[in-house]
């Protein structure tokens, strides 16, 4: 076990196929999902990304999109601002090989949040598939990032800088404030609890995507959490 990133550059160097599925040693599969995949790669060109729908301890996960997807930039902005786990999920990720050789030298292509960054870079080439029917089950006690401080660290720390340099990929500045802001504001318990662990970069992110209103109210908040 070379751990999550020492495995992906592992199975990228040994692969010579068009996909490549990294799968979490205790997430499951559904029965037929090989089946499924292949179906789907065989029947369509010019994938980038396919994306296997979830269940999350045993209640279907919300992807409010399915099958062959052209406007890819579009549709992972809008996963990701309405359920911004899913596209760092890794076993529900498949990946076209050749697009995670190309960002290889990425500055955030080797830590454990990384799988966010693989995502959006293939939605940002071209077609991408969705299946609707979820294909995986995620047993959310068993994440890498399980446990207040790392699962903290992993959204304020983790996500926020990757989002950040999505402009690398052409997303627009407007796409990457927006995803952002959401995030934040749907995360704001556990921003309360940032501020206690990383003071300096909690502020820093409060400057920055909080809005006016949102600063002026933030003391109220503050004080009922």
């Amino acid at each position: 076990n070379l751990g999550l990133i020492g495995n992906v550059t592992k199975l990228l160097s040994l692969s010579t196929t068009d996909f490549v599925w990294f799968l979490s040693d205790d997430d499951e599969l559904e029965k037929g999902v090989l089946n499924n995949v292949i179906d789907v790669i065989s029947s369509n060109n010019n994938l980038n990304f396919i994306f296997l729908n979830f269940f999350v301890n045993n209640k279907k996960a919300f992807i409010p999109y399915s099958g062959l997807i052209s406007n890819s930039k579009e549709v992972a902005v809008e996963i990701f601002k309405q359920s911004y786990g899913s596209l760092v999920l890794i076993s529900s990720c498949i990946y076209k090989r050749e697009n995670l050789n190309n960002i290889k030298k990425h500055k955030f292509f080797n830590n454990l949040h990384s799988p966010l960054l693989y995502s959006f870079y293939c939605c940002s080439i071209g077609d991408i598939y969705i299946f609707e029917t979820p294909l995986v089950n995620f047993k959310t006690g068993n994440a890498s990032y399980s446990g207040i401080r790392k699962n903290i660290n992993f959204k304020f720390e983790g996500y926020i800088p990757i989002v950040e340099s999505l402009v690398d990929f052409g997303f627009s500045e407007r796409d990457i404030y927006n995803m952002i802001n959401k995030f934040i504001k749907t995360q704001s318990p556990f921003h309360l609890l940032y501020l206690f662990i990383n003071l300096s970069n909690s502020m820093f992110l409060f400057k920055k995507y909080y809005s006016l209103k949102e600063k002026l109210l933030f003391p109220i908040i503050f004080f009922q959490f």
